[in-house]
């Protein structure tokens, strides 16, 4: 069996000083975990691997179970060909280690990362902790499409296009998702390549979005990514405690004047047509269209609404502005019952503070070769 730079994911064997002290040498470690298996199964290039993972823990992965004993942690765990091998290696080392341990050290609870599990002997005491491990962090790689945490609160998923720089591709990717992990910022992100270049695909809490969304835009700014015509900024609404009929309904009857917030290159656009005012809610989900200013099909597949009509954008004010408008319409605790059309009807029918209306005015005249006051 050998393993591809790839799917060798394996981090480190973990170990405290006092397991260290109870088995004397960490290669016992190694010898435990190859007596699983017939040993004639391992490459010896992934034994020497193993062993130099042993001596020197990287950190460039947080090893969160360092002082807990044992166990494996992984990341990108779906890479893996052959990843219940481990997971059953793990949770065999466990148990026996927990039996050669038992009375020599304190049981008793100790927390890591959020997770608080029982230890006994500096063992997990309970079978499976090490997959709690793999799953929380796996969760937080930027490699993950992420997904809501909670049912209690809001997200908002924000998927930003940009620009690459340079011919290579595999590099700048790497670069970028470096710089997004070194602001700990993982966690919220997703990365992948698209047709412009890069896509950051974010989850945010609705409730503290400006914020985080700053932090990611400043990464980013930071390294010099630029947009253009071809960039879009694609943004998801969390439906799942909200009636997402009225949402719809208060989304479309805006739609004329939220046409004239964004630059020609976006009105036009094949990739976000605008819906037709004739339709109920469940009419547009069954003509099954996706490319639409609201696109209703991210309803059934991930509870959300999703709003393509933004043009490319790093600029922290502009996106926040925008969000802010969509959500007033869709937090509005009536249903607008008429088309809006122009700036001057939208501060009537939704509820816009002075520094807001500004805002808006600003950004109607700077994409229309008219002024307004409102």
């Amino acid at each position: 069996m050998r393993l591809t730079n790839k799917q060798f994911k394996l981090v480190e064997l973990g170990y405290s000083k006092k397991t260290m002290s109870i088995l004397k040498s960490k290669f016992i470690l190694l010898k435990e975990l190859t007596a699983i298996k017939d040993k004639s199964s391992w490459d010896k290039e992934d034994i020497r691997r193993i062993r130099s993972l042993i001596k020197t823990p990287q950190s460039n992965h947080q090893l969160i179970h360092k002082k807990s004993g044992c166990g494996l942690v992984f990341s990108k765990i779906e890479s893996f060909a052959n990843k219940s091998f481990y997971i059953k290696a793990g949770e065999q080392l466990r148990e026996k280690l927990k039996k050669q341990r038992k009375g020599q050290q304190k049981s008793g609870e100790k927390t890591y990362d959020g997770i608080t599990v029982e230890v006994e002997g500096g063992v997990y005491k309970k079978p499976g902790t090490i997959i709690e491990f793999m799953e929380k962090g796996i969760s937080k790689s930027i490699d993950t499409i992420k997904k809501p945490k909670s049912d209690k609160i809001r997200y908002i998923g924000i998927e930003l296009e940009f620009k690459q720089k340079s011919s290579n591709r595999n590099n700048e990717k790497e670069d970028i998702k470096k710089a997004i992990n070194d602001a700990k910022l993982n966690r919220y992100c997703n990365l992948i390549m698209e047709h412009c270049g890069f896509e950051l695909r974010t989850l945010i809490p609705e409730n503290n979005f400006k914020s985080i969304l700053g932090r990611i835009l400043k990464v980013l700014n930071g390294m010099n990514y630029t947009v253009d015509y071809t960039c879009g900024t694609h943004m998801h609404f969390d439906m799942r405690d909200r009636n997402v009929e009225k949402c719809y309904n208060n989304l479309v009857r805006i739609q004329d004047v939220m046409y004239k917030l964004v630059p020609e290159s976006r009105r036009g656009n094949n990739y976000c047509r605008p819906n037709s005012t004739d339709m109920t809610f469940g009419e547009d989900v069954s003509s099954n269209r996706r490319y639409q200013y609201v696109n209703v099909l991210s309803y059934e597949k991930h509870k959300t609404l999703e709003i393509r009509l933004h043009h490319g954008s790093l600029k922290l004010n502009e996106l926040y502005n925008w969000i802010k408008i969509i959500l007033k319409a869709i937090n509005h605790d009536k249903e607008i019952e008429y088309k809006v059309s122009t700036p001057e009807e939208l501060v009537k029918v939704l509820p816009f503070k002075s520094y807001e209306k500004k805002a808006l005015k600003k950004r109607y005249e700077t994409h229309n070769n008219e002024t307004i006051a409102i």
